[in-house]
């Protein structure tokens, strides 16, 4: 009865701060206070399982419903940014990319697969079914047309939309969203023999922020297909040492911390390291079915922590930093320093708050996010889902 009690106090406080507010902004959104955090749905994974589990849907809601900072950056970012009269830009059955340069069809994969993405969380965090309706009417018209990749960036594509599409159909999946089971067997069609085929035995001697971002794709098709050999695959994958791929963790964060495309420009070095993040957060929430998988963002003495570190203090202009000779020069490169790519929310939040390692482990990661934070928040791209302030941020 205590309890109860309690509840009813907060969740009355809570109406009237709400009600109160001078712009209104989550009028719309009801919580009930007494609501129990559902249990995970264990097939062969546990589901939600990609990005987020049920666990954490119902904190990014409470942390948006008191709408405080940080969480409100986060908020404000994702708001502005979804749209429930979206016009869908596809389908396409074909889908061209080569060297950077979007076809017509790529622009509008890359945009409705965003778009996707950003309604499914709209939609559990608001519980407004107007953004779940336009996130399915997205998936269900690609995944209706969609049969191949082309281009020299066939691959790329296939991971980075891939994986935008594939976390919006997870969540949609498993939140009583009113997506029919057969446009559900459809999209896992479309993830199995249109995506995961091209990028199964994954690219392979091309620069390391590829095959990043197809682990985490490889990562995410086996949660949404329950398939334990494509995800273990990519488990083995990451932690290889003999693969002839600079996708590796090992290969792609050197033990100094350099990445591999240092000496390229900053930006690829953080997809490179970004992909590798969101392949262990993959990996974290289905730490339940093994605890093996938990052990992804520790792997070989945080290797991926000293990675974010490196790359985090010479990008906020510290140029002490080591560099060792490789395929892109002698000397790292300077070409789009200080641009920080949505990437470090979640490293950091891991390490500083699940598994709370020294602050002088993680002290260049967290003066990015501190920076991040007071320029309005985390954002995102094609390439790293980011929105970070709001979505990991598990401080209380």
């Amino acid at each position: 009865m205590d309890r109860i009690i309690r509840y009813l106090c907060v969740f009355c406080f809570l109406s009237v701060a709400v009600g109160c507010s001078s712009d209104d902004k989550f009028s719309d959104i009801v919580i009930s206070p007494s609501e129990e955090v559902k249990p995970q749905v264990v097939k062969v994974f546990s589901h939600p399982g990609i990005l987020f589990n049920y666990e954490d849907m119902a904190r990014i809601r409470k942390q948006a419903f008191y709408y405080a900072k940080p969480w409100s950056l986060g908020y404000d970012l994702l708001a502005a940014n979804t749209n429930v009269n979206y016009v869908v830009q596809g389908p396409y059955a074909e889908v061209e990319r080569t060297e950077g340069v979007n076809s017509t069809a790529a622009g509008a994969l890359s945009g409705d697969a965003q778009m996707a993405y950003h309604c499914a969380v709209m939609w559990f965090v608001s519980d407004d079914r107007r953004y779940a309706d336009k996130a399915i009417e997205i998936l269900n018209s690609w995944s209706g047309t969609l049969k191949r990749f082309t281009g020299g960036d066939d691959m790329l594509m296939a991971a980075w939309y891939g994986f935008n599409l594939i976390n919006a159909a997870e969540i949609l999946r498993y939140t009583d969203s009113g997506w029919e089971e057969e446009d559900i067997a459809q999209a896992e069609s479309m993830f199995r023999d249109v995506f995961y085929e091209l990028i199964k035995d994954w690219k392979r001697g091309r620069a390391g922020n590829w095959d990043t971002a197809i682990t985490k794709m490889h990562l995410a098709v086996g949660v949404f297909l329950d398939d334990k050999e494509i995800f273990d695959r990519a488990i083995a994958f990451y932690k290889s040492e003999t693969e002839g791929s600079n996708g590796t963790l090992v290969k792609n964060i050197y033990e100094s911390g350099q990445n591999f495309e240092s000496g390229r420009d900053q930006t690829h070095a953080q997809y490179g390291i970004g992909g590798l993040a969101e392949a262990c957060e993959v990996a974290w929430k289905q730490k339940e079915i093994d605890p093996s998988y938990g052990e992804l963002y520790g792997y070989k003495d945080n290797r991926l922590l000293k990675g974010f570190e490196y790359t985090a203090k010479y990008n906020l202009g510290n140029d002490d930093v080591p560099y060792e000779s490789n395929v892109y020069g002698s000397v790292i490169s300077s070409t789009d320093r200080g641009k920080f790519q949505p990437i470090y929310e979640l490293v950091y939040n891991h390490f500083a708050n699940r598994v709370n390692v020294p602050d002088e482990q993680i002290a260049y990661t967290k003066q990015v996010v501190d920076k991040i934070r007071s320029e309005g928040g985390e954002s995102f791209n094609a390439q790293c889902l980011g929105l970070g302030t709001l979505v990991y941020n598990l401080a209380e």
